[in-house]
């Protein structure tokens, strides 16, 4: 399955892009899928729009690795037998993983908690393998805290009752 000298290519709009490192076999439907929830809800949360903000692909996958460290993407390469293009030689760098604590400001705060994080990590992995599935990110704390629809209706509704 080893593919030599690929590119970083992407799938999906700019700024929420699944990374996908072009190794085929891998089933990326829904994982691609995954990987952008992630990017926007981080984005949403850390009221950084988009994530991973890159001049190209080639920059993009370098913004990425600033963030999830290129022990893990070196990891991810080795497991699937992928080869980075040369053109990474020099571009990439070495970098550590960024806790997602660091992206916490004065101005987000509100929107973060131990669970939104929990949930930003478990979808921003490198290995597709490794994130969510949608039917975990579905039970996943953050998610299953939210109010149902029904709730949300309820409560407009007396909202509405109470002004009316």
């Amino acid at each position: 399955m080893g593919s030599s000298g690929i590119n970083a290519e992407y799938m999906g709009s700019s700024g929420i892009n699944a990374e996908y490192m072009g190794s085929s076999g891998i089933n990326a439907e829904y994982m691609g899928d995954m990987w952008s929830l992630g990017c926007m809800f981080a984005g949403m949360i850390f009221q950084k729009e988009p994530l991973f903000r890159g001049k190209d692909n080639n920059d993009q996958l370098v913004k990425i690795a600033q963030v999830l460290g290129t022990d893990g993407l070196m990891a991810y390469l080795r497991k699937y037998d992928i080869k980075l293009n040369p053109v990474f030689d020099g571009l990439l760098g070495r970098y550590g993983r960024k806790p997602w604590r660091k992206f916490v400001n004065s101005e987000n705060r509100r929107y973060v908690s131990d669970d939104a994080l929990d949930f930003v990590d478990k979808l921003l992995r490198y290995d597709h393998q490794e994130r969510l599935t949608p039917r975990e990110a579905m039970t996943h704390p953050y998610i299953a805290k939210a109010p149902s629809r029904e709730d949300l209706v309820a409560q407009a509704e007396a909202t509405k009752a109470k002004s009316g």
